[in-house]
Parts: structure tokens; C-alpha cells; sequence
């Protein structure tokens, strides 16, 4: 692990969801872990999100380190006895970003973990995923629609460049550096205010 949140900066439909899939092959060949939140969730699981978590994440979820610095700070326990396949978009949003927190991971993929929620819950999300990368000693590759969102948590940023047909991917680099090269793609002029709502990605193109 190195610590570092990287944010995927690109415009819409240049395949941003496809670099997060193609990294995750990518680093699965090379021996990490890999623990992926998708942009699009489908609740599949049949029972509730209790016996969901204890079924299949029952290491963290009885971890008391991980309850309270990741399940009680988001709030889960109001979800614990609903069924997975009614819960709505944010809480469904909630519970699959706590998923990938709690798989055994080396790095963490989040495409648009803030999709959906207020902004105290993107508070509260921001906040988490941060300490527990820090304190987790991971790597995280961050897709997010919320340009404010995305450059508070950075550390760096890479960008997506070209067009839906083909796009290739920068090296990574500062966040002022990465900024003035995603407004200059877009065709945006760059006044030093970050918009909260730019880019959306959605592509099936690998980079």
C-alpha cells in the first residue's frame, strides 16, 4: 500500500469506468488486491444487509476498529434489518461503499461513490474513506463526478484524453497540473473555482 488517492479526471463518456476496469485486470496479473465499487449497483443479495455483512464480510464486520470508524460514522446500523433488495439509491450507495471497505484490499477502485447522497452523507463518506486509507496504508483510484469532492481527497490525478473511440490515460500528476489539462480537453476555460457537477463517466472503451 503507499496512502495515495488518485483522482480519474476526464470528460463525459471517455471511459473513465472502463481505465477503473482495466486497472483492476491490470493489477490482479501483478499479485494486488483489488477491492472494486462499481458506478452501477444491482442489489442481488437476497437477505438482509446484517446477514449479508456476516456471511461474507464477517472479518471486518466484527472488527470493533472497523464498526467504529467506518459502519458508525455512514450510519449502517438504521440498514442493518432492511432487506438488500429494498434499499434505495443512497442507502444502496452506502452499503456497497462499505463492501469495498471491508474486502480484503490492497488498493480500493470507487467509481462515483458520491452518486446519490446529500451532502452530509458526502461529508461523512469523504471523511471515512480518507482516514481509512491513510490508516489502512491503501492505494485508491477514485472516479467522481463531484469535482470538489474528487480534488479534497486527491493526492494526485491522472485525466482521460481523446474521444469515446479511442482515449488514452496521462501519467499521474499534481492536481493543478491535472486540472488545467482536463479544462483544456474539455474545452473549458480554468478561473480557479472548482463546478461541483462536470463530468459523469459512462463508457464500455478501454483505454
Amino acid at each position: 500500500g503507499c496512502s495515495r488517492i488518485t483522482l480519474v479526471l476526464g470528460k463525459n463518456g471517455i471511459g473513465k469506468s472502463s481505465y477503473i476496469s482495466y486497472l483492476e485486470k491490470q493489477l490482479t496479473v501483478d499479485g494486488y488486491q483489488c477491492s472494486r465499487k462499481p458506478q452501477r449497483i444491482s442489489p442481488g443479495y437476497k437477505g438482509t444487509v446484517r446477514s449479508m455483512m456476516h456471511a461474507k464480510y464477517a472479518e471486518a464486520f466484527t472488527d470493533p476498529l472497523f464498526i467504529r470508524e467506518v459502519v458508525e460514522p455512514l450510519k449502517i446500523d438504521d440498514l442493518l434489518d432492511v432487506l438488500v433488495g429494498h434499499l434505495g439509491g443512497p442507502q444502496l450507495q452506502l452499503v456497497a461503499f462499505l463492501i469495498t471497505l471491508a474486502k480484503p484490499s490492497d488498493v480500493l477502485l470507487l467509481d462515483e461513490p458520491s452518486s446519490y447522497l446529500d451532502m452530509v452523507e458526502i461529508h461523512t463518506l469523504a471523511r471515512v474513506l480518507k482516514h481509512h486509507v491513510v490508516t489502512q496504508n491503501k492505494a485508491c483510484v477514485l472516479v467522481e463526478h463531484d469535482l470538489s469532492l474528487g480534488v479534497s481527497l486527491a493526492d494526485d490525478v491522472v485525466v482521460c484524453m481523446g474521444d469515446s473511440r479511442r482515449s488514452i490515460i496521462s501519467p499521474p500528476c499534481k492536481i493543478e497540473t491535472g486540472i488545467d489539462m482536463f479544462y483544456a480537453e474539455s474545452g473549458m476555460e480554468y478561473g480557479g473555482l472548482y463546478s461541483p457537477v462536470l463530468s459523469c463517466p459512462s463508457s464500455s472503451l478501454l483505454p
